[in-house]
């Protein structure tokens, strides 16, 4: 039973960020800079393990992979090619510390990215965090998209410089 629905609108700034090297050149690095989700961070926190969370937050790399979709597969249906992936690149802890504030921030976390080539580069696109969890109006949950904002930048730049992950 629809018990009422409401609507607004909110301002998203959409970042695109081009590059010479090609999109396979970028997912690669993308790969090699953006660590697999580690399935062990679910338990422990499900689990209540308050030391092995901290311990990940402190020591831990600040964003995961949690999904890679490749997109340009679907195009074969038009018998075309191209390189489009997508992925799901976040923190399940970061994401706790947005959802126990405003559960709504659960609808971004993960984030988005997709990454295509165009005229023989590339473009990485996403919205940006701290405007999709912005609009919540929690300091909090603001404040951590900010903090993403920063994160996704950095792990961005060092797949289209060196793609090596830093220690």
């Amino acid at each position: 039973m629809n018990t009422g629905v409401s609507t607004r609108t909110i301002s998203v700034r959409h970042v695109e960020v081009r590059s010479n090297l090609s999109a396979e050149q970028v997912h690669d690095r993308l790969l090699a800079v953006v660590p697999r989700l580690d399935p062990r961070l679910a338990g422990m926190a499900s689990r209540g393990d308050r030391e092995g969370v901290e311990r990940e937050r402190r020591d831990g790399p600040p964003l995961w992979l949690f999904e890679v979709r490749d997109m340009g597969s679907l195009l074969a249906l038009e018998g075309r090619t191209a390189r489009v992936y997508q992925y799901e690149i976040g923190n399940p802890l970061t994401a706790e510390s947005m959802v126990r504030y405003h559960a709504g921030a659960g609808q971004y976390a993960p984030l988005r990215v997709v990454l295509y080539q165009e005229n023989g580069g590339s473009v990485i696109a996403y919205d940006r965090p701290s405007d999709l969890f912005g609009q919540f109006g929690d300091e909090r949950v603001t404040k951590v998209g900010h903090d993403l904002d920063g994160e996704l930048e950095a792990v961005l730049d060092q797949a289209l410089t060196d793609g090596r992950r830093r220690p």
